[in-house]
């Protein structure tokens, strides 16, 4: 099996991370799609790299995507959804998250080229998929999939890197800016950079 090398393009977004990727166990997966390289690392966090795919649940737009659906695994404190369109989040295969000490309200780094973005942990998707994520990261990525008031159900193909922070969340959703302000100081306390 060849050596895994993180896109040459968020290098640097990753900093010192992409050395700690060359010590990290790697995790042998059978997804069908998404999960190119899955890796744990030392201190504990699950790095991968992967597609993309659009989640709109929990928006107004779910009733446009055909998997679309109006609820989320994460609720809100009045026991609302998570909305798709205003909330940064990444979606994890059923049943994958709990071997790593992954839970829902969880914060991630979601890196695409020198893009990045801190998204909350608020659906469980198909066990045989790895990467999924909201209207709102893909907006914040720089893949806008609304046009025209229409959803457009694109995926960002490739390329897109994730770290996870088990326990940084509370079960909750939280604002995107207390998403972003927890997620940054992780990222930057692993080595990551920010713009």
């Amino acid at each position: 099996m060849p050596e895994y090398h993180p896109p040459s393009s968020s290098l640097s977004r990753l900093g010192r991370i992409a050395a700690a990727i060359k010590r990290a166990t790697k995790i042998e997966h059978h997804f069908s799609k998404g999960g190119k390289a899955i890796f744990k690392l030392e201190s504990g966090e699950l790095f991968y790299d992967s597609l993309l795919d659009l989640d709109t649940d929990g928006s107004r737009f779910a009733s446009q995507d055909a998997t679309g659906q109006s609820d989320t695994s994460l609720h809100q404190p009045d026991g609302k959804p998570v909305d798709s369109d205003s909330v940064p989040f990444f979606v994890l295969p059923g049943g994958f998250a709990p071997q790593f000490g992954i839970r829902l309200g969880d914060v991630a780094a979601v890196i695409f080229k020198d893009r990045v973005e801190f998204a909350v942990f608020a659906d469980h998707g198909p066990r045989k998929k790895l990467g999924e994520g909201s209207i709102a990261l893909h907006r914040s990525l720089g893949h806008e999939t609304i046009r025209g008031g229409k959803l457009h159900d694109e995926a960002i193909d490739a390329d897109v890197l994730t770290v996870v922070f088990p326990n940084s969340g509370d079960g909750t959703p939280k604002t995107p800016d207390e998403i972003r302000e927890i997620g940054a100081n992780l990222f930057t306390a692993l080595g990551g950079t920010l713009p």
